[in-house]
């Protein structure tokens, strides 16, 4: 025990501190920690504060925008071109566009303004809510789960485009025969499918359609400034019920449950092989995490600052090379303002690359030995046969003779 002891290498402590800190696991409970004060504080600004006097909380709160928007340029300029390739990164960057032009609005004067750059911070904290899905991919159960959604996110979207058919079909009839000769204008067109959409979920909304005067009027001039309701035609109180029983039929009976017949063929599909699944998402996040720097938001800026400076260093120290030497090779490695992401991955390439070579010299070899071996087996059983042939053809010869002699 004591030689093997001795035989390990011995590392400093300010080495296995640094090592820690660098493990994907402390990197990962780190970022979650940090996220979720985060958005403990988005909360607390977006239901008491973004009035006109700009507080504390709201500059804290730009300043941790700006570290995420800084971690995913470093991720865009690291990436070669294949950043939105991943889904996940475009649920990264939507929201972050959305709290940017949500702070042009909330600086720009006039109360409309104010109020439209709330909606956009509301948007924003829905889709940075959301990122949070993306942290559940290293729970075994939960992960698979995630695929199961984007699938069936797909395959309602695709669902969709039959389903529009026959609200768009419905909602333009019905609205013909209950209200003719209405104004086109945007209260139309919100009109139009508003009960067709709320029918699918159980809304029959008969009272607009069953209306009598007095509670409602045939004048335009009542019903167009708002006065009393328009009442629907006589005839269309009849017919359009009738039109809807039909429309019900299809969407909530014929199409929902195609819908559903959708979804739970998407779900044993992933179930099936949901162990695959996970371990992809658990190497992706855990890959991920490894090329991330050590501090997380807000401190992250920390980090993307020195990479900005030791980049300006050793490119300024090509460019005195490359004057010096006016006639050398002035190219720079480095095509990204931050550098490399994850300094590991070349090693990684190398590695694969390394395993990939000696497996094929493997298998060539192996080849090579059976081919080998079949031949030396075929050689010699040639030669064990051959004096058996001789042998049997000298017995033959001999008998032939003593025969002709007779």
């Amino acid at each position: 025990m004591d030689e093997t002891e001795d035989e390990l290498p011995r590392v400093s402590k300010l080495k296995k501190i640094q090592h820690f800190y660098q493990a994907p696991v402390v990197k990962f409970v780190q970022n979650f920690i940090s996220y979720v004060i985060f958005l403990m504080m988005f909360s607390y600004a977006l239901l008491s504060r973004f009035d006109r006097d700009l507080t504390g909380v709201e500059i804290a709160l730009f300043v941790w925008v700006f570290s995420l928007l800084a971690e995913e340029a470093n991720q865009f300029l690291s990436s070669k071109g294949n950043y939105f390739l991943n889904k996940l990164n475009v649920l990264d960057m939507l929201p972050i566009v959305l709290f940017i032009v949500g702070v042009v609005c909330r600086f720009v004067t006039g109360g409309v303004p104010l109020e439209v750059g709330r909606i956009f911070f509301s948007f924003a904290f829905i889709g940075f809510f959301l990122r949070l899905l993306g942290l559940f991919s290293v729970h075994k159960d939960l992960g698979p789960k995630l695929v199961m959604i984007t699938k069936m996110f797909v395959d309602l979207i695709s669902f969709l485009a039959i389903l529009m058919v026959f609200v768009v079909s419905y909602s333009i009839a019905a609205h013909a025969i209950l209200y003719p000769v209405s104004r086109f204008d945007g209260d139309l067109l919100f009109n139009l499918l508003r009960i067709p959409y709320w029918n699918l979920y159980g809304e029959l909304i008969l009272d607009e359609m069953e209306i009598k005067e007095p509670d409602c009027s045939f004048d335009p001039q009542l019903y167009g400034n708002d006065t009393l309701p328009r009442c629907p035609t006589q005839i269309g109180g009849y017919v359009v019920p009738i039109l809807m029983g039909f429309y019900m039929m299809i969407a909530n009976i014929l199409l929902l449950n195609l819908l559903i017949a959708m979804f739970s063929n998407t779900f044993q599909k992933v179930q099936e092989n949901s162990d695959l699944y996970w371990c992809f998402q658990r190497f992706t996040l855990i890959y991920d995490y490894s090329c991330r720097p050590v501090l997380p938001p807000p401190l992250i800026l920390v980090c993307h600052i020195w990479k900005l400076l030791n980049w300006c260093y050793w490119k300024s120290r090509q460019v005195c090379r490359c004057a010096r030497t006016c006639c050398g090779d002035c190219n720079y490695k480095d095509t990204t303002i931050f550098g490399d992401v994850c300094e590991k991955e070349k090693s990684l390439t190398q590695w694969e690359k390394i395993v990939a070579d000696e497996y094929l010299y493997r298998v060539s070899h192996t080849t090579a030995d059976t081919a080998s071996e079949k031949a030396k087996k075929e050689t010699c059983r040639r030669k064990q046969l051959t004096p058996r042939h001789a042998y049997r053809s000298q017995i033959r010869r001999i008998t032939c003779k003593t025969r002709g002699n007779v």
